[in-house]
């Protein structure tokens, strides 16, 4: 199942499933990422990065190597934005009812 890329131990997520990726992920060095442009990776390269796993992925891959670098985005963003959006909501909501 590991696989090593120069010097790092590093496992294929893509062949893997979902817990035991995460599991191996967790004690790994790197997680390699070999999707191609055309389908997948990005969970695992932003799940792996989320575990301050190193993710490796194909330099054939610019959407993938973009995720390297993205912000990461926890529970509380998700909540904050989510909360913003539902108080715009309630605003447009009650300037309705006044109209």
């Amino acid at each position: 199942m590991p696989r090593t890329v120069g010097r790092v131990e590093a496992f294929a997520a893509e062949n893997l499933y979902a817990h035991t990726a995460l599991l191996a992920s967790q004690r790994s060095a790197a997680v390699l990422v070999s999707d191609d442009v055309f389908g997948g990776g990005e969970r695992a390269v932003l799940e792996a990065r989320s575990l301050g796993v190193a993710a490796v992925v194909e330099p054939d891959n610019p959407k993938l190597a973009e995720l390297l670098t993205s912000p990461l985005y926890d529970h509380a963003y998700y909540a904050a934005q989510m909360s913003a959006g539902l108080a715009l909501l309630d605003l447009r909501i009650a300037q309705t009812a006044r109209s």
